[in-house]
């Protein structure tokens, strides 16, 4: 009997069966044996440690941003000026036990319906780590930059890194937004 090349072949019994080579899997069953080799749980220990960690970062960042006038809702800050929005984001990396500090300027005129932008609805963004590199030319102090929001990398404690991010965010997180205190003044950068 000969078959027709469109038909698709039957369906394996057991949803369970191995692969051969030149097969191709459901994308769920690939990413699920990825995840089964390669995946280890974290102890309740280390759990406990990067949740530690994790509030200690929040708790700096939130005591500079609200002597500045922004609200904290949920790891988004927010400042509402006369023409735009300032944000600031803490992002968690979905890869590894590291962050990224985001911030972003709204320009409320572009859209005057969205009263509580996430950052990247934001018209201007920027990463702080980005901003922090424009006056770090050597590539090793742009690694150390790097390896500041790492908190995997254990070549300096955790407290010393919070530290260091929250004197960046003063020192030069909170003067990017001093940029656009008024809109109309950076209208052309943008």
């Amino acid at each position: 009997m000969i078959k027709n090349k469109f038909e698709q072949p039957p369906e394996p019994e057991n949803k369970k069966q191995e692969m051969t080579d030149g097969e191709v899997g459901d994308k769920g069953e690939m990413k699920k044996i990825i995840e089964e080799e390669d995946y280890e749980p974290l102890s309740p220990e280390e759990k406990a440690k990067r949740k530690e960690i994790y509030k200690g970062l929040v708790s700096n960042l939130h005591e500079v941003l609200k002597q500045a006038g922004f609200k904290k809702k949920a790891s988004t800050w927010r400042r509402e000026l006369d023409n735009v929005i300032q944000v600031v984001n803490l992002q968690r990396s979905q890869y590894s036990f590291s962050y990224f500090l985001n911030l972003g300027v709204f320009i409320k005129k572009l859209d005057e319906t969205n009263l509580a932008p996430q950052e990247y609805e934001c018209h201007y963004r920027k990463r702080i780590e980005s901003i922090a590199a424009k006056d770090r030319t050597s590539q090793e102090e742009r690694v150390k930059l790097r390896q500041l929001f790492d908190f995997e990398d254990t070549s300096v404690k955790p407290e010393e890194k919070i530290k260091d991010i929250k004197k960046m965010l003063q020192e030069e997180g909170l003067k990017f937004f001093l940029e656009f205190d008024d809109t109309w003044k950076q209208s052309k950068k943008i």
